[in-house]
């Protein structure tokens, strides 16, 4: 019987909306950094990849839901390029992986240098980690490592793997040093067994205050609309300013840029004849690229409730739905990354989402028609609503999800 060890695929992620503490940036720099559009812009296929992942909760969404599928799509990018069969031709029909290895660790490479450009100069902090946990029973092949190290910004660690809860430790207080000691216990002692022979962690961290902040005054106890027969009492924020805002015939869209406005959360929020599932069905990157292009500077009311909460994912379970089997199993063909044969285990994210009224000061501007008076419009979140963190310059999602139940 052939002896199949285990990879273990991790991902925490961190979205803070209203904090403000000193910005910190600790980045690991791969050996090539690459300057130039490479021959894959690989925003559309992560962004398509994080809506497959969306329309996964589609079906029943009645839990709030925080991710960041762009941290998925790049952790499994670290073994797609180590992948040959079924393996590999799964992997790249689900992610969209749809070009050589070389050219895939290019496009996340400029995609990464484009967000730390941004960052170094923004008044956001957003930093990201990348790391590979290794067994000392086990030995990376010299092309992989030469081309991940390339291309990549991963940290190494080889420990030892038999003392579960000192190498729990290290891990956890990796990531919680990654995103400002908000995700703990990523990783347990019971999920190592004695096949487990490689951690894969990656995390981000966004802490962001708005541009044009909520009056903590204007802050009221209003009804949410979880469904039509059922509603809740929220802390709902207001403010009236002018923002990107569009309609069409089944939802509102509005844009809230963070200090700086280079990056920005988009709402999108289903008419009231429609749903979450009816509105996540028709967005593809094409649809969502067509909405924000719509977009344009109104005056509007807006309604949006505070919200906090935490999302676990078991992502194997979502990558089994877009088809992705052998490796899961015994069938797993990772030849190209070491020469014990492996297979990925399990596969998790963890991911915090707070968002309250701080943020920097605004100014805020009224409008006088000279031929009419023009009412502003109103976008009013109180039922479910979905929410896009974007780079604004690339539309490059960072995180995702849905409010239901503030």
């Amino acid at each position: 019987m052939k002896l199949i060890a285990q990879l273990f695929i991790l991902t925490g992620s961190l979205l803070l909306l209203s904090c403000d503490k000193n910005k910190e940036i600790t980045t690991i720099k791969p050996v090539k950094i690459v300057r130039s559009m490479p021959k894959i812009n690989i925003v559309e296929p992560i962004n398509n990849f994080s809506l497959k992942i969306l329309k996964n909760f589609a079906e029943i969404p009645t839990n709030n839901l925080v991710v960041s599928p762009q941290l998925t799509f790049v952790n499994l990018s670290k073994f797609y390029v180590a992948s040959k069969g079924a393996t590999r031709d799964e992997l790249q029909k689900a992610c969209g992986f749809d070009t050589d290895n070389i050219e895939l660790l290019k496009g996340i490479n400029y995609s990464n240098y484009l967000l730390q450009q941004t960052v170094n100069s923004s008044a956001v902090d957003y930093k990201n980690g990348d790391s590979l946990w290794i067994s000392n029973k086990i030995f990376l092949k010299e092309p992989y490592l030469t081309m991940v190290k390339d291309y990549l910004p991963v940290e190494f660690f080889y420990e030892d793997f038999i003392n579960k809860n000192a190498l729990c430790l290290k891990v956890n207080s990796w990531a919680e040093k990654q995103t400002s000691n908000r995700i703990k216990n990523l990783v347990k002692p019971s999920d190592i067994d004695s096949l487990t022979r490689i951690f894969s962690v990656n995390t981000a961290f966004f802490n962001g205050r708005w541009l044009n902040k909520f009056e903590k005054e204007l802050t009221t106890t209003q009804d949410f609309f979880i469904s039509k027969d059922k509603k809740i009492k929220v802390q709902m924020m207001y403010q009236k300013n002018d923002f990107k805002f569009s309609e069409n015939n089944y939802c509102q869209i509005i844009s809230l840029p963070f200090n700086g406005d280079e990056f920005a959360i988009n709402l999108i929020l289903p008419h009231e004849n429609s749903g979450l599932k009816d509105v996540m069905e028709k967005l593809t990157h094409g649809e969502l690229t067509r909405l924000y292009s719509s977009m344009r500077n109104d005056e509007i009311d807006l309604f949006l409730p505070k919200f906090e909460f935490e999302s676990f994912i078991d992502n194997k379970i979502i990558m089994q739905k877009l088809g992705v089997k052998a490796a899961f199993s015994d069938k797993a063909d990772f030849s190209e990354l070491a020469t014990e044969s492996l297979f990925i285990d399990k596969m998790f994210q963890k991911a915090v989402i707070k968002v309250d009224e701080y943020g920097a000061e605004a100014v805020a501007a009224d409008t006088i028609g000279v031929k009419c008076l023009s009412m502003p419009y109103t976008f009013n979140a109180n039922r479910p609503f979905l929410f896009f963190i974007v780079h604004k310059d690339t539309n490059l999602i960072l995180f995702t999800g849905y409010v239901v139940n503030p």
